[in-house]
């Protein structure tokens, strides 16, 4: 196994264990660190204090402070060049190629950010339905919550998700609990909470609609809470959120103070390009996830080919696909309806 995975599953309890303090991860890390830790936090308004992440300066308040130095100081430091600085974006991007660890080093990015500045709530928008799913399974999972509490004094994630709201009607309408449980949540110090969202729900009117009942008796719209507790948002495989379209607009609704983008591909759509793990470097270090394959190899058909010739849908109550059998030099074609199992082939 690749010593250099995120995880690795051992044989005999086939239960997955991290491998911490790999060098590419902890350096994605350490560049957001070198950014963020330069920008001062504020304490929010006595009202939200239990509830908000402490507060940065506002985007157009961001090109006044030493935050385009920093950029430019983590830029040189990690040898990216052709990228300058815009202090006047709040969108920090950390290209890394696929299955080098992105969802474990932004969840490691998430603790350090508690640690280091207190910052605790934490929005995840990803493209898909079955990305979400797997970000949740790993936020939730027994082995990366142990992972991380042994790493940050047991501290721990809480993940809220999202879903589609149930066709049910009735008099009243109300905001998904998710995001209620999420914008209300305080700070006990100890839990990260976070937020899983896609981008059909992003867009959906779930988030945009006004309901029955305000959060804080003030904010009746989902964007309008979420935005009100100061988030920091993560978003995973950006060039799935192209900056021109709809999308985009409606993740900047959320009010995260920073947007952090963790991506293989950007289309060359950088904001503010920090750190940077090619395909050459993930090869020349070894630490692209493997998959070894096993083919069991069978006497008996060393001598057999199965070759799909022809699908007919002419007749949709007998749709059916025509295959043709060699067994060496005999040769015949065989018709196999819709549903029917590839066992009658061979």
């Amino acid at each position: 196994m690749n010593a250099t995975l995120p995880l690795f599953a051992t044989q005999q309890t086939k239960q997955f264990h991290f491998e911490g303090n790999l060098q590419h991860q902890q350096d994605a890390v350490s560049s957001i660190l070198a950014v963020l830790e330069n920008v001062t936090f504020a304490k929010p308004n006595q009202q939200m204090a239990l509830v908000s992440n402490p507060l940065a300066p506002k985007e157009k308040q961001l090109g006044l402070t030493d935050y385009g130095k920093s950029i430019e100081a983590v830029q040189k430091h990690n040898g990216i060049v052709g990228h300058t600085a815009k202090p006047e974006s709040n969108v920090l991007d950390i290209s890394m190629e696929t299955g080098t660890g992105k969802t474990y080093t932004y969840t490691k990015m998430m603790f350090e950010l508690n640690t280091r500045l207190k910052l605790f709530k934490f929005i995840v928008v990803v493209p898909t339905l079955p990305i979400k799913a797997g970000t949740v399974n790993f936020l939730k999972s027994q082995a990366s919550q142990e992972h991380f509490a042994t790493n940050y004094q047991n501290k721990s994630i809480r993940c809220h998700v999202v879903e589609s709201q149930s066709g049910k009607k009735s008099n009243k309408d109300f905001m998904p609990q998710s995001i209620i449980d999420f914008v209300q949540a305080p700070d006990d110090g100890q839990t990260i909470h976070v937020l899983v969202i896609n981008a059909g729900m992003i867009n959906s009117d779930t988030l945009s609609k006004k309901y029955d009942r305000a959060v804080f008796d003030q904010f009746s719209t989902p964007v309008d809470a979420i935005a009100s507790i100061a988030p920091m948002v993560i978003i995973d495989e950006p060039h799935r959120f192209p900056t021109a379209q709809k999308t985009w607009g409606n993740i900047q609704k959320l009010g995260g103070q920073f947007i952090v983008r963790y991506g293989a591909t950007f289309k060359d759509d950088y904001y503010n390009l920090i750190y940077q793990l090619t395909a050459v470097d993930a090869f020349n270090q070894d630490l692209v996830k493997g998959v070894v394959a096993y083919i069991e190899e069978f006497e008996g058909a060393k001598d057999t080919s199965i070759k799909l010739i022809d699908i007919d849908t002419s007749n949709k109550k007998k749709e059916e696909a025509i295959f043709q059998i060699k067994k060496g030099k005999v040769s015949k074609n065989v018709h196999l309806l819709k549903n029917e199992s590839l066992s009658k082939l061979d």
